[in-house]
């Protein structure tokens, strides 16, 4: 990835590319990123991995406040893929301008939906099996991105 001048980040079997770009820059960006892509793809296969070219996504983020720039699909092995307004990344669901709403009314949805079940259960549990749930299903999703903090 250094040798394309892309910055990465590696967790397990996930990895991320990221790329500034500017405008003018774009075609020339764009074919390094694509390269990049070919060169991860054929040290997978030479190493016996697999890249499965239509779980791959790309995120195109921009300033809420600029104009969006028009990004065209980014080919990755046999697939061509268009760039999404939001992705799920490591649990984080991310849009293209950061403003992290769409995974906020997620952890919302998700933690209501838990206490809901929890309340219909609660008749038949002490206080401290509660307390264990509420903190298993509502607080850890509360907590789980507090490091973008």
């Amino acid at each position: 990835m250094d040798a394309h001048n892309l910055s990465s980040i590696t967790y397990a079997d996930d990895t991320q590319l990221y790329i500034m770009m500017k405008p003018k820059d774009r075609g020339n960006v764009l074919a390094r990123l694509e390269a990049c892509i070919r060169d991860i793809k054929s040290w997978m296969a030479g190493n016996k991995l697999m890249l499965t070219d239509n779980k791959s996504d790309v995120l195109h983020v921009t300033s809420q406040f600029t104009n969006k720039l028009h990004l065209n699909d980014i080919n990755v092995g046999s697939s061509s893929v268009t760039p999404s307004a939001c992705v799920r990344a490591l649990g984080v669901i991310m849009d293209d301008t950061l403003t992290m709403s769409n995974h906020v009314n997620n952890i919302c949805r998700t933690a209501s939906f838990a206490i809901r079940k929890i309340g219909k259960l609660r008749r038949y549990l002490d206080q401290d099996s509660a307390e264990k749930l509420v903190h298993a299903y509502v607080t850890s999703r509360l907590d789980s991105c507090i490091m973008l903090v």
